[in-house]
């Protein structure tokens, strides 16, 4: 009886891409009451408008929050440190948050180095983000 309460209670995904033969940049997933948003490239100033077009599409949405999966980002940049930050703020006002999972040693040590590694919630996968 417990057990099938817990699986109940386990997140469950639900892709929110369409057209899977599509190659993009992003993925978008749902998982429980949060967005799962996931790049499938390095996160340069070369594709911040694109990624902010996004976000802020789901930042009107009446979800827990954004969970940005880094899993297949190898490096990220300054202008997309900067985006964190505003999304971050932006999610606070609306009571929601920004959680990042995933992060490869690059990634991990620009937001140390850079003092924000604190300010983020960081999770080990998607499922334990969305549980948290």
């Amino acid at each position: 009886m417990m057990a099938e309460t817990m699986a109940r209670e386990e997140p469950t995904v639900r892709d929110m891409t369409g057209d899977s033969d599509k190659e993009d940049n992003f993925s978008l997933a749902q998982i429980g009451g949060n967005y799962v948003l996931a790049p499938k490239t390095a996160l340069t100033w070369e594709n911040c408008d694109e990624l902010d077009t996004i976000f802020n599409g789901l930042a009107h949405s009446r979800k827990e929050g954004v969970i940005l999966d880094f899993k297949s980002v190898p490096l990220m940049d300054s202008q997309i440190l900067e985006l964190l930050c505003r999304w971050q703020e932006a999610l606070k006002r609306r009571g929601c948050l920004l959680k990042l999972t995933g992060l490869n040693q690059f990634c991990r040590h620009l937001l140390s180095v850079t003092r924000l590694l604190d300010v983020f919630r960081i999770y080990g996968d998607c499922l334990e983000a969305a549980r948290n």
